[in-house]
């Protein structure tokens, strides 16, 4: 009755261990992101600054290597986040909406690392190539907008398509400025440093055995934070961001990537596992809400009921899917 939510599950938990032994872990952890991080504006809005560095969560320092779900953890309604602020220890309560606000964000990120605005590479024939902009250049402006990491630049390019734009660097100590084409799409075409290069990074490597329990721990902490994120599909928030097959082909990379691949499939198999044992007719779940019932009142349902219920519940299924997919071509031929 059960055996395919734990066979889902099951399954993530076995992906996760042939992750955690295939490729380990590379962790940043949150305090040793010196320049702090840039922020979507509903963390603004929730009391966060750009730069600020994240410390702990309920008082708890932040450990990304035992808790990978810390970020679901950090948006919660109430967190008591501890941040370090030009130089000062200060504590942020998350105010209520929190947790929608940052779901309603989509693909953006709420929050990433800061990165120095160091060029590390120049894409040929891009604006930035052709105005002799150079790997090792540090961008300091951006016509009248100050740029102070790397997170910067994006969004003030945004404001400048297909435009011609002066961009002051700073190269072997020296100031200058470069006029520097912006592409249709708000490029230069330069890329950042990888984070690994500018943070320390912890890699740890696990024999077959040691992880087991590490994958084990994975799918536990993934299905606790679905269950968590439910609660906004009761919301008008939550019920726009719903998706369907579009959404969930969105969720793979533009280029294949075995680790990307897994991962996602993993979280797939953890969000099959769940929603199968939802207490709806048709569905695992369904099934154990007629047995239970026959249990405890001694009688079994009618074989009336039990079809009617069979069609209630293929019906909802069938609305979800439509709504779901729906929401996909709104956002991604409409919105």
């Amino acid at each position: 009755m059960v055996a395919g939510v734990l066979f889902n599950f099951l399954l993530a938990i076995a992906i996760y261990i042939g992750i955690a032994w295939h490729w380990g872990d590379v962790v940043l952890q949150p305090a040793n992101v010196s320049a702090g991080y840039q922020f979507d504006t509903t963390m603004h809005h929730a009391g966060y600054r750009d730069g600020d560095i994240l410390k702990s969560i309920n008082g708890k320092d932040i450990d990304a290597l035992t808790n990978d779900s810390w970020i679901m953890d950090l948006v919660q309604d109430g967190a008591r986040i501890g941040i370090v602020r030009n130089g000062r220890d200060t504590v942020i309560t998350n105010p209520a909406g929190t947790f929608e606000a940052a779901a309603g964000v989509g693909k953006r990120a709420i929050l990433a690392p800061r990165i120095p605005a160091v060029v590390a590479k120049v894409a040929p024939g891009e604006g930035a190539e052709k105005a002799g902009i150079l790997t090792g250049d540090v961008i300091t402006r951006i016509a009248a907008d100050t740029v102070t990491a790397f997170n910067d630049i994006t969004p003030i390019l945004f404001k400048y398509p297909g435009k011609d734009v002066p961009v002051q660097i700073t190269r072997d100590g020296k100031a200058m400025i470069l006029t520097t084409h912006v592409n249709d799409d708000g490029k230069l075409g330069i890329g950042a440093c990888d984070l690994t290069s500018v943070y320390p990074c912890e890699h740890v490597s696990y024999g077959f055995f040691e992880s087991i329990p590490v994958g084990i721990s994975k799918g536990v902490d993934r299905l606790a934070s679905y269950v968590t994120s439910l609660k906004l599909l009761f919301t008008k928030t939550g019920a726009q961001s719903l998706g369907g097959f579009g959404a969930i082909g969105d969720m793979y990379p533009g280029q294949w990537d075995w680790y990307s691949f897994w991962q996602i499939t993993a979280f797939l198999s953890v969000i099959l596992a769940f929603m199968n044992i939802l207490p709806i007719p048709a569905l695992d779940g369904g099934h154990v809400v007629f047995t239970l019932w026959e249990i405890v009142t001694r009688r079994k349902p009618s074989l009336k009921v039990l079809s009617y219920s069979q069609y209630a519940g293929m019906m909802f299924l069938l609305l979800l899917l439509i709504y779901a997919n729906a929401n996909d071509i709104y956002r991604f031929f409409i919105k």
